[in-house]
């Protein structure tokens, strides 16, 4: 088992949510896994043992705390990131969207990617308006890398 974080940072809170579900103590009652805001991979544990429900590692304390878009359960301690699969990590190269070189955009990949450093910035061509009227012109485009599970 892989754990990281060790401050509740955003990852770390996506961990302590389960994805579209409503879950109340009884659903938890029976065990089994949850998949969590961080994926597949990253699965929580629901594990009934001498009359009490864990979550991992972590006891169940509070309980059935409705909320407007959910359940909220207290737990004993912090829950580590736990990945559950030993799925490979892969990267993959994408296009950023082709803009004017002189006035980049503040977002020059899509969500989800980062630039490719390693990487120069290619001539493109992109359409502008410029007093009602559409012109070509000549831009740039990044390349980005994506983070695959």
């Amino acid at each position: 088992q892989t754990t990281a974080a060790t401050a509740l940072d955003v990852n770390m809170t996506r961990y302590h949510v389960v994805v579209s579900e409503r879950l109340l103590k009884t659903d938890l009652q029976h065990g089994g896994y949850k998949q969590t805001l961080l994926g597949f991979p990253f699965k929580l544990g629901i594990y009934p043992r001498d009359g009490k429900v864990f979550v991992n590692d972590a006891q169940v304390n509070s309980s059935n705390i409705l909320c407007g878009s959910g359940v909220i359960h207290g737990l004993s301690s912090v829950l580590q990131i736990n990945r559950n699969r030993c799925d490979k990590k892969t990267t993959e190269k994408v296009m950023g969207p082709c803009g004017s070189c002189l006035f980049r955009q503040s977002k020059i990949c899509p969500n989800d990617t980062i630039p490719d450093k390693s990487a120069r910035l290619r001539k493109c061509i992109f359409r502008q308006n410029l007093d009602g009227d559409f012109l070509l012109s000549v831009g740039c485009i990044a390349t980005c890398i994506q983070k695959n599970v």
